[in-house]
C-alpha cells in the first residue's frame, strides 16, 4: 500500500519537528474553508506534540529516508481515537495516508498495540471527511 518502500515506525522525538511541519503543511489546504483557529492541527505546538508522544502513539511514514507523514492514535474507553492524519502535499494521492491507516488497523488488531480496542473512530473536522477518499472508504 503506497508509494513502494514507504516505511511505517513509531515516531521518535528526533521525528517530531519534520512532522510537524507536514501536518501544517497537509491542514493548510483547509484554510479555503475554515479559519485557521478552527483548525487545531496548525496551531499545535512541538510541546503539544512532546506531550501527545507521551501519552499516544504517532507513526510516522518514511520514503526513501525522508519523512512523508504521520496519525496518531490511541485508546479511550475500548475505542481506538485515530487522529491528525497527515501527508506531505507533495505525496497526497499516493496512498500513503491508507498505508497510516492500514497501520493503525493493524496495530490495534494484533498485540503490537499496548491496548485493545473494540471498535474505531475517525476524530477529524467533519468538512474534511467529504474530501478525503481515504475517509469514506471506511467502515467506521
Amino acid at each position: 500500500m503506497g508509494i513502494k518502500g514507504t516505511l511505517f515506525r513509531n515516531a521518535g522525538d528526533e521525528d517530531l519537528v519534520a512532522l510537524l511541519a507536514i501536518q501544517k503543511d497537509a491542514f493548510e489546504r483547509y484554510t479555503d474553508h475554515l479559519m485557521p483557529e478552527q483548525i487545531p492541527p496548525l496551531n499545535e505546538t512541538i510541546e503539544d506534540m512532546r506531550k501527545d508522544v507521551k501519552c499516544k502513539s504517532i507513526i510516522a511514514a518514511y520514503v526513501d529516508d525522508s519523512p512523508a507523514g504521520s496519525v496518531r492514535y490511541y485508546n479511550k474507553g475500548g475505542v481506538c481515537i485515530i487522529e491528525r492524519l497527515s501527508v506531505k502535499p507533495s505525496l497526497q494521492g499516493e496512498g500513503i495516508g491508507r498505508g497510516l491507516i492500514a497501520e493503525v488497523e493493524n496495530r490495534v488488531a494484533g498485540s503490537v498495540h499496548k491496548y485493545t480496542s473494540k471498535r474505531v473512530c475517525l476524530h477529524l473536522i467533519s468538512w474534511c471527511f467529504t474530501q478525503n477518499s481515504v475517509f469514506q472508504e471506511r467502515p467506521y
